[in-house]
């Protein structure tokens, strides 16, 4: 199978509703990965690179934002998706000045 992209979601809501996700993201070719928490995230990001990183902002915690300032060199070129059960105002002015995709 050809392979997409690899994609990291950063989520710590319960995993059932996840998994159909990730199942059908990597039938359709993504390699995807599943990490609980922010520190994770930056673990991760330092020794393997991703295309794509999914972060609930909501559910990973309130260091969420810090995922963006805290990327390591070889995640900088990296497309971020924030998801959030209910947008703050505050979030979102941080995002804008983050390198966000969506």
């Amino acid at each position: 199978m050809l392979n997409m992209g690899r994609i990291l979601i950063a989520n710590n809501d319960d995993e059932t509703l996840l998994l159909p996700i990730i199942d059908l993201l990597r039938l359709e070719g993504y390699e995807c990965n599943y990490v609980p928490d922010t520190k994770t995230v930056i673990e991760i990001l330092k020794c393997i690179k991703f295309d794509l990183l999914i972060a609930d902002i909501d559910s990973v915690g309130s260091n969420a934002m810090g995922i963006i300032k805290e990327l390591p060199d070889n995640a900088k070129e990296m497309s971020i998706i924030l998801v959030a059960d209910v947008p703050l105002s505050e979030t979102q002015i941080q995002s804008l000045r983050t390198p966000v995709t969506a």
